[in-house]
């Protein structure tokens, strides 16, 4: 059976990190052509903790991306799958051997709004509307599909998520703390939680 490692990692309130020599292109471009400071430090965090990530699995010297049509990112000349997801306080990053969609979505009341788009189904639960929330976006990210897919259009049963349009796939979704986060695969999957702590982690 495959293994997922799912890494999580709380955003640093202590802004120490830095543009480093390994940063992608891609995360580069997304630097340089946005003002917002918060926004900026977010995605040189992120490119830091992905990058640390990453070679846990595999050597890499520098980040290269191939960047599917909607967005969606692959490692160059590597058989290490990752896909990665954030929300407020959290980053998320899954890396496996093959194909892989993750999500992390916070719990917020306000955001029963996101129902009509989702599902025509009677939720009043916001746990279980955020709860099935994650498992279509980790649906989405695992196809690298538009946001524009319509999300009624995947439907999703005690262990897979199904779609006439695409092929099914197998999930495990949990809650943690104010937030709930979804991995999807292809094939039946045993995952591995690892929590970062961040000046340990990037110190090994």
């Amino acid at each position: 059976m495959n293994k997922i490692y799912l890494y999580i990692y709380k955003f640093n309130t202590i802004k120490d990190f830095k543009i480093e020599s390994f940063f992608s292109d891609y995360r580069l471009d997304k630097i340089n052509n946005h003002k917002d400071e918060s926004y900026i430090y977010k995605m040189i965090e992120i490119e830091n903790i992905l990058y640390k990530v990453l070679n846990k699995h595999e050597n890499i010297s520098k980040l290269e991306f191939l960047v599917g049509k909607f967005g969606k990112i692959n490692l160059l000349n590597s058989d290490i799958k990752f896909n990665i997801s954030h929300s407020k306080e959290y980053l998320i990053i899954g890396v496996s051997n093959s194909d892989l969609g993750v999500d992390i979505e916070y719990i917020d009341e306000k955001r029963f709004k996101i129902k009509e788009k989702i599902t025509d189904r009677k939720i009043s639960d916001i746990n279980e509307l955020i709860k099935l929330y994650t498992i279509k976006e980790s649906f989405i990210k695992y196809y690298g599909l538009s946001i524009l897919y319509n999300l009624k259009n995947i439907k999703v049963n005690n262990d897979q998520i199904i779609s006439k349009d695409y092929d099914n796939l197998h999930y495990t979704s949990n809650k943690f703390g104010n937030y709930y986060y979804t991995v999807c695969a292809k094939n039946e999957f045993n995952l591995s939680l690892i929590e970062i702590n961040s000046m340990i982690f990037l110190l090994k």
